[in-house]
């Protein structure tokens, strides 16, 4: 369960008393810390867990290896490359969406680039080693914006820009539906009306 920071102790109490029987881990902001990070997701590794709660912060902080970012990273530079090779005519219009194109691939080039070179490598335990079967992700209008690639430009009610939760968000549900299958293993849930994107 991935809810609000103010929610986690709420959504925990709420599970024990729906299933007093469950074996319940929720983890606190002294769990999420840096120093204690890998004992929390060595304890969500190795707990005979029915269910874990986390909050929206903790949650970004239980990366995906470094392969799987990078591949997924691999995934959106094809894209935008495709798009820019696709795009005809050398309007001035043709041109800021070029420009907007590059601008999309070099930022992911850094960002593939970033993880090449990051000092450290895998050494801890990742998101797909935590055996996790199911995602529920409470107020999940948190994670608007995911960025798109499209070989048009200013179009209503599209942003600019890309929202790192969002996208960090998105290759977990990526990585969930490789494992349990395409439109399984994740539930989003609000009743927050997602105003003003339709991304």
């Amino acid at each position: 369960f991935v809810v609000p920071n103010h929610l986690l102790e709420q959504m925990a109490g709420d599970i024990k008393h729906l299933y007093p029987t469950a074996n319940i881990l929720a983890a606190t902001k002294k769990d999420s810390a840096a120093a204690n990070r890998q004992q929390l997701m060595a304890r969500i590794a190795t707990g005979q867990w029915d269910a874990v709660v986390v909050t929206h912060t903790a949650f970004e902080k239980l990366k995906l290896s470094e392969q799987a970012q990078t591949n997924f990273l691999a995934e959106e530079y094809a894209k935008v490359r495709e798009a820019i090779l696709s795009v005809k005519g050398r309007g001035e219009e043709s041109r800021r969406v070029m420009k907007d194109l590059e601008k999309k691939k070099s930022s992911l080039q850094e960002r593939i680039n970033a993880i090449a070179e990051s000092p450290a490598k895998d050494n801890t335990i990742t998101f797909e080693q935590l055996g996790i079967d199911l995602l529920l992700i409470d107020e999940s209008h948190y994670f608007k914006n995911l960025g798109y690639v499209t070989k048009m430009r200013s179009i209503a009610g599209l942003p600019n820009t890309e929202s790192k939760r969002a996208f960090d968000m998105h290759m977990k549900v990526r990585y969930m539906a490789e494992v349990r299958g395409e439109g399984k293993g994740v539930i989003f849930a609000t009743g927050t009306p997602i105003a003003n994107s339709m991304a």
